[in-house]
């Protein structure tokens, strides 16, 4: 006796007992269709987790969240696309964005900065890259202000990028400060500082005119290429940036090659005149003595010396 089997019979049920009653348990994905309708109409699945009554539920699909409303109702499931379709959007340079999570295939690329929208009636990309430009820079837009000096200056972003404002800074070799949305005040002392057509063009040394004993000028520190060698006295002469020729007058003069060194006039001394060719004031001891009227020369010129009357 007590070896009878019980067993389910009702549709959907399962379970057996020996020598009772046996505990039904009903698959309710199953035999309740109106669940497993609930739950497929919204691209979900019913699940059946166990033996109790009413302990069946929809679930979401991967990769949605695994999120469960019990008693048949249905799930709220979210899942962040851009976790599977970023790298679209990332690769380039853009950003991905799901605002509808709990609707599949809404994500999409947008423009970031320094990137923005090719034009007003560019949207963002659909699941797809969206059509992006680079932003135009603080110099693209202001550039202007740096270009129209002289000499050109170099264009820069002011305090951040993309802030509508310029720093104008010198070229080498000028200096002078940076302008601020302003045209710098650039300027180059070409006699004292070194460049290619300064009177110095190294580092280094004394510039042209220095080394010929002449002083250089500078016209403007705000002028390019104004410098000028200019001969020291009692020459006259200069030269716009090269070494300049020095010329004299060395009879009315004195140096150390003229008719009067310091001590007197050598023509004069003798009762004579002085001659100093006009032609060639450059050429260094060609003054001569001439004899005073009614004196006349006696032998050969002698050039830079009192004459033989």
């Amino acid at each position: 006796d007590g070896d009878f089997v019980c067993t389910c019979d009702a549709a959907g049920a399962t379970g057996t007992a020996t020598g009772a009653a046996a505990s039904c348990k009903v698959d309710e994905c199953h035999a309740d269709l109106a669940l497993a309708g609930t739950c497929a109409g919204a691209g979900q699945v019913c699940v059946e987790p166990g033996t109790a009554d009413g302990d069946a539920y929809c679930q979401c699909p991967p990769p949605m969240g695994a999120q469960t409303k019990v008693g048949g109702a249905v799930a709220r499931c979210e899942w962040d696309e851009c976790a599977d379709h970023g790298e679209t959007c990332t690769r380039m340079q853009q950003a991905c964005e799901d605002a509808d999570r709990g609707t599949m295939g809404t994500w999409v690329c947008k423009c970031v900065h320094p990137q923005e929208p090719k034009d007003a009636s560019a949207a963002d990309g659909q699941q797809a890259p969206a059509e992006c430009k680079n932003k135009p820079g603080d110099c693209d837009k202001h550039g202007y202000v740096c270009s129209g000096t002289v000499p050109v200056q170099l264009c820069g972003d002011g305090a951040a990028a993309w802030d509508d404002r310029v720093v104008c800074k010198c070229p080498a070799p000028y200096g002078g400060a940076a302008g601020d949305h302003a045209a710098a005040v650039c300027t180059l002392d070409e006699c004292n500082d070194a460049c290619a057509w300064c009177d110095r063009t190294g580092a280094n040394g004394n510039g042209a005119c220095a080394a010929a004993a002449q002083t250089c000028e500078e016209g403007s520190v705000a002028v390019e290429r104004d410098w000028r060698c200019v001969c020291a006295g009692p020459y006259s002469g200069s030269a716009a940036m090269a070494v300049a020729t020095c010329e004299v007058d060395e009879c009315a003069a004195v140096c150390a090659h003229c008719a009067d060194t310091g001590s007197g006039n050598v023509c004069a001394g003798a009762g004579q005149g002085c001659v100093d060719p006009a032609a060639d004031r450059a050429q260094r001891g060609n003054w001569y003595c001439e004899c005073a009227a009614p004196h006349t020369l006696k032998g050969a010129r002698r050039p830079a010396e009192a004459a033989l009357c």
